[in-house]
C-alpha cells in the first residue's frame, strides 16, 4: 500500500499527539518526544517509505475518539515506540 509523504506526515503528527496526550508521566513524554524528533528529522518522504513499519498507513482519530476505541493508542505505547526505535537504528 502506498501513502503520500503529506499523508504520512499527517498520520505521524496525529500519532504523536495521541502518544503525548496519553503519556503517563513527563519522563514518558520526554522519551517519546526524543523519538519523534528523530523520526521527524528524517522527513516526510522517509516516513512514507517506512509507513508500514511505523504503523502510520491509516489515519488516527482524535484523542477522545481514540480513548473510546477498542484498542486505544495509549494501550499500545510500547508497541509504537518500540517500532520507532527498531526502525531508527537501521
Amino acid at each position: 500500500m502506498n501513502i503520500t509523504a503529506n499523508q504520512a506526515a499527517a498520520n505521524m503528527a496525529t500519532l504523536q499527539a495521541l502518544l503525548l496526550a496519553t503519556a503517563p508521566s513527563q519522563k514518558a513524554a520526554d522519551f517519546a518526544n526524543r523519538l519523534f524528533a528523530q523520526v521527524n528529522e528524517r522527513g516526510a518522504e522517509w516516513m512514507a517509505k517506512n509507513a508500514a513499519a511505523l504503523q502510520i498507513l491509516s489515519p488516527f482519530g482524535d484523542v477522545e475518539a481514540d480513548r473510546r476505541s477498542a484498542a486505544p493508542v495509549a494501550n499500545n505505547r510500547a508497541f509504537y515506540l518500540g517500532k520507532f526505535q527498531i526502525l531508527l537504528v537501521k
